[in-house]
This record gives C-alpha cells, structure tokens and sequence, in this order.
C-alpha cells in the first residue's frame, strides 16, 4: 500500500510548529502565549485557550496571559467573559499600558462608554503611552475627551 502524508496545522504552519517545538522544549508562559497567538491566528480558538490555561498553571500572576484570555474572548465576540480576565490584567500588570488598553477596548466592546474612556485615558499622557506603538493605542488616543483635535473630526461621544 501507498502511504500518503497525513498534513496537519502544526505541520503546515511553521510559526505554530516553531512555537509548539519552543514550548516543548522550555515551558514558559510566554512560549504557551505564543502558542496560543498562532492557534488564534488560524482561528482555533479552543486550543489557544488550552495554552493560556497552561500559561497560567505556570504562573497565575501573570499579567499578559490574562491579557491574552481577555482578548481571546473580546476576538470571539464574547466581551462579557473577557471583563474578569482584562480587570486581572490590569491588577497583576498595573503599570502595563496595553493591561489598561484591552481592559477599555472589553468596556466598549461591552457599551459602557464612560469607563472605556477612563481606562484607556489613564495611560493617555504619560511616557509610557507615548512610546507605546500597539495599533489601537493610536486610536484610543484620538478618541479621548482630552485631545486637542476631538471636536472637530470626531462625534461626541455617549
């Protein structure tokens, strides 16, 4: 008999088959995040979430692995059970400007406007947001009542 190869995502995929491969070899929590980055890439959203459980057996005060849930679930279109996981975020990472940003991207997600203004505006005129260059960032930055240029490219906002 002839033996085809059976092909499989892991296989395929050379970021997740260099992810799964780094994992194995040292478990971390970043390593099981970037697993779960490119599972949830590729849309295989329950295996991203396997890993991020994993991450967080590791070590569960770890700031950025609740962070990755919480977008995890905002991504899925299920903001309401990211709210738990952004709110640990931001508890084991206070100082961390992207904790803050997926905390007031899962409040807008969820309708609640006003917090999703303060908890991004926290961030809005330190140092640590200026240098920050995640895609968003920019974005929520346009968007606060604060900026100078908000009245007159932007609809209030309720």
């Amino acid at each position: 008999t002839c033996a085809l190869p059976i092909y499989t995502l892991e296989s395929m995929d050379g970021e997740l088959g260099a992810a799964l491969a780094a994992a194995r070899v040292a478990p971390t929590p970043a390593g099981y995040r970037a697993v779960a980055a490119a599972y949830q890439r590729r849309g295989v959203l329950d295996k991203a979430h396997e890993y991020l459980r994993a991450a967080l057996r590791l070590d569960p005060a770890d700031g950025a692995t609740y962070d990755a849930l919480a977008r995890l679930w905002r991504d899925a279109r299920l903001p309401h059970l990211a709210l738990a996981d952004a709110y640990r975020a931001v508890y084991y990472a206070p100082a961390w400007a992207v904790a803050h940003n997926t905390l007031g991207t899962v409040f807008q997600a969820i309708g609640r406007r006003r917090d999703a203004r303060h908890c991004t505006g926290c961030f809005a005129g330190s140092r640590a947001a200026s240098n920050h260059r995640h895609p968003t960032m920019a974005l929520v930055r346009r968007r606060l009542p604060c900026h100078p240029h908000r009245q007159r490219h932007l609809p209030r906002a309720t």
